[in-house]
């Protein structure tokens, strides 16, 4: 993600599986005004409900969010 105006915050949540379960991080990574960094998270980096299972073949739905009042770019989303 690149913070072009301001420098924002940001963070990843999953959707899983046929219920579609919520899993988020909570590392919030920071990124100043007109710099980009790269946001990675680890899947055990990221929490779900309980007996909720967390892997690439069950993410239904990937969320990026960003907290920054201006314009941001987000050019690559994956997950390995």
């Amino acid at each position: 993600m690149k913070a072009v105006d301001v420098g924002t915050v940001g963070e990843i949540a999953v959707q899983v599986g046929d219920g579609m379960s919520w899993c988020q991080g909570g590392r919030w990574t920071w990124t100043g005004a007109g710099s980009s960094t790269t946001v990675t998270r680890r899947f055990d980096q990221i929490s779900c409900p309980l007996g909720v299972t967390l892997g690439p073949s069950r993410i239904r739905a990937v969320w990026v969010f960003l907290n920054s009042g201006g314009k941001v770019r987000i050019d690559d989303i994956r997950a390995e």
